[in-house]
């Protein structure tokens, strides 16, 4: 387990009192962290979501795989979780995903809308953008590809403890704790592209080129990278900061 993945769990088994938690996963992606708490809360419910489609589809496939039985699957808007009521959830979490959307404070607002009263947040985004090489890979590879676009939502934007805090502080929560975790990656070099192509900035603005009549762009991305000699990438510094606080 990725050390960022294992720290959800880890604090979810040391904070809550509740045996059989109700979870919320937001911009889950292919799953994560969700599956890790589905399977260390047997007895709970993990209802696992992202803005894309495709990434709900392959988040079912992954639960069949891998015989995961408590979770639920939808496609959900983080900046308007409407489908769930109010105080609803023990826990919410966002792993990787909240510098990516276009108004994470109105996202914030939402978790602590959906949180029990007593409930807990986990969230993970990248630290600073000089100690994080995926961000510098990802910036790297957008102006291989669109030298004259941005990204839709800047993946720096939340870099940096004091930014995180006064966005939890703003959307009403308390009791926050940030702490540093160190996530090296080595990972074949179609699985990375694969996974980084298909995440919401990438979608979006390869999307926008296509539009525009440059098809190509997705086949130019996949030449960048920390490409080694055995057709794998090393990115061995990637700092996250790992939040949790109450409503």
């Amino acid at each position: 387990m990725m050390p960022l993945i294992a720290a959800y769990v880890e604090t979810a088994k040391s904070a809550l009192k509740e045996s059989s938690p109700k979870i919320l996963d937001v911009a889950s992606g292919t799953g994560e962290p969700g599956f890790s708490l589905a399977k260390a809360y047997p007895e709970g419910h993990v209802f696992i979501t992202d803005f894309a489609e495709g990434m709900v589809a392959g988040a079912k496939q992954r639960a069949d795989l891998h015989a995961v039985r408590n979770a639920s699957f939808a496609v959900a808007d983080a900046e308007n979780l409407e489908q769930f009521k109010k105080s609803s959830f023990d826990v919410v979490t966002c792993n990787a995903a909240l510098m990516a959307m276009p108004n994470y404070n109105r996202a914030l607002l939402e978790f602590h809308r959906v949180l029990k009263p007593d409930g807990l947040v986990m969230i993970g985004v990248w630290g600073s953008s000089e100690e994080t090489q995926m961000l510098l890979l990802m910036q790297g590879v957008r102006a291989a590809i669109a030298p004259n676009d941005s990204f839709f939502a800047d993946p720096s934007s939340l870099c940096g403890r004091d930014k995180v805090l006064h966005a939890l502080q703003q959307a009403g929560f308390s009791d926050i704790s940030i702490r540093e975790i160190n996530v090296p990656m080595r990972l074949p070099v179609e699985g990375l592209h694969a996974g980084m192509l298909r995440s919401a900035v990438f979608v979006e603005l390869l999307d926008r080129l296509a539009a525009r009549g440059d098809t190509g762009a997705a086949e130019r991305a996949r030449e960048r990278g920390f490409l080694q000699e055995d057709g794998w990438v090393n990115i061995p510094t990637n700092l996250a900061l790992f939040v949790t606080a109450r409503p």
